[in-house]
């Protein structure tokens, strides 16, 4: 590594992020988000009206929530991002939270999954 002025540094810096991984080591107990996998139960997937949904309860959280399908991962807040997922019906959706609120976030949409995005009759 080299100085400002082309020399050898003789006590190179760690880059940041490992400074900053030490100090939450340090000082905080760090928790994982919260996953689950869930399958979609409605059989039109993924529509205008279930994404609707999906978004209207996530909006309720302060915390981060979102849904990934086959790699693809997006906010459960932005509609159009929801929609584009192209979802059917027995498709694999992992939905991830992180925030103050994750536990009840997460019983709120995986309740919304499991009873067929509001409309299993």
């Amino acid at each position: 590594m080299r100085n400002h002025r082309g020399g050898l540094a003789t006590n190179p810096k760690p880059p940041r992020a490992v400074c900053a991984a030490l100090l939450c080591r340090q000082r905080f107990v760090v928790v994982p988000m919260l996953t689950r996998v869930v399958s979609v139960v409605n059989p039109l997937g993924l529509h205008v009206r279930a994404c609707a949904r999906i978004v209207q309860i996530a909006s309720r959280f302060r915390s981060s929530i979102c849904l990934s399908v086959k790699g693809r991962r997006v906010s459960a807040r932005n509609l159009v991002a929801v929609m584009l997922l192209t979802t059917t019906m027995g498709a694999a959706v992992r939905i991830e939270v992180d925030g103050p609120d994750e536990v009840q976030a997460m019983r709120a949409i995986a309740a919304l999954f499991h009873d067929g995005l509001g409309e299993r009759g």
